[in-house]
């Protein structure tokens, strides 16, 4: 057996939505969905070692966030010891980057990088499709974090296919700029809006997917899609505000991420993503500047 190892620390990515449609609603009032994500490089940072005592000891910087059983990572923790039957605990600690409640899912990603920290530490023992069937069960998106890259998300979330390419570019083919709006969206909320709109909006997933098979990076922009965005821009005020300021200075149109609040727009250079960042930030808005992962 190789040398165990006493503690790991992986990279936290948060994640944007360039599509996602509302397909539908299940039986048991989930919604049908269809989502191309992406991760970002904007990521918090997990720590995770094992311990002789049997229990699971969470901290994190962000001393709003809970750090019991309510929090993502902690549950991914609780939940791979029953999978594995293990004996031993856990110390967790959570370096927070990512904004929490915005559509980036910072909560799942901890998750998802939970479980594949403990899994690494006790030598790779549970295969990837055991590990999403244990996210599944935390939250949708948790799935998604344990693929690479960019994916095709259906279902509530859980039908994760990556989106494969041949050959990767040596350098970041597409840059953006994430804004961060004070106001935040409840995610309940924002399905039971669009669920009374009379004509919801709609859009083919497949102009997006052929760009990025064909790594036509500069025309992804035009074909980014937020099934939210009629609800969130009309009963969200700080929100459309944010969003108005983004498109008077962003030559690519921004566009919501998850049900909001936060909004982001993608450039081929980063010099331009740059330059729309420093405009907006002189405006007050906070701004990150990112890079996609592939």
């Amino acid at each position: 057996m190789p040398r165990e190892k006493l503690s790991i620390e992986l990279r936290s990515y948060a994640k944007i939505n360039l599509f996602l449609d509302i397909e539908g609603t299940r039986e048991d009032g989930y919604h049908l969905l269809c989502m191309v994500n992406a991760k970002i490089s904007l990521h918090d940072l997990v720590s995770c070692s094992l311990t002789q005592k049997p229990q699971i000891n969470l901290t994190c910087s962000d001393l709003h966030l809970p750090t019991d059983e309510r929090n993502m990572a902690y549950q991914a923790a609780a939940r791979f010891r029953e999978q594995t039957h293990l004996s031993k605990g856990m110390r967790l600690h959570i370096e927070k980057k990512i904004p929490m409640g915005a559509g980036l899912a910072g909560g799942s990603s901890n998750a998802a990088t939970v479980l594949q920290a403990l899994n690494q530490l006790t030598y790779d023992q549970i295969p990837n499709a055991v590990l999403a069937e244990i996210g599944t069960g935390i939250g949708s998106d948790v799935p998604f974090f344990l693929e690479p890259g960019i994916c095709v998300c259906r279902g509530i979330g859980e039908k994760v296919v990556p989106v494969s390419f041949p050959t990767l570019p040596k350098e970041p083919p597409l840059y953006g700029v994430l804004c961060s709006p004070a106001q935040h969206v409840s995610t309940p909320t924002a399905y039971r809006m669009w669920d009374e709109l009379s004509h919801p909006s709609h859009a083919s997933v497949q102009p997006l997917l052929d760009d990025l098979m064909q790594k036509n990076w500069s025309s992804i922009p035009s074909h980014l899609f937020n099934a939210f965005e009629p609800v969130i821009f009309k009963e969200y005020p700080e929100i459309h505000r944010c969003y108005q300021l983004f498109q008077d200075h962003s030559p690519t149109p921004p566009r919501l991420t998850g049900s909001g609040s936060n909004l982001y727009s993608l450039h081929t250079s980063e010099a331009e993503a740059r330059t729309v960042a420093a405009a907006l930030q002189k405006l007050g808005l906070a701004i990150h500047v990112f890079y996609l992962i592939l």
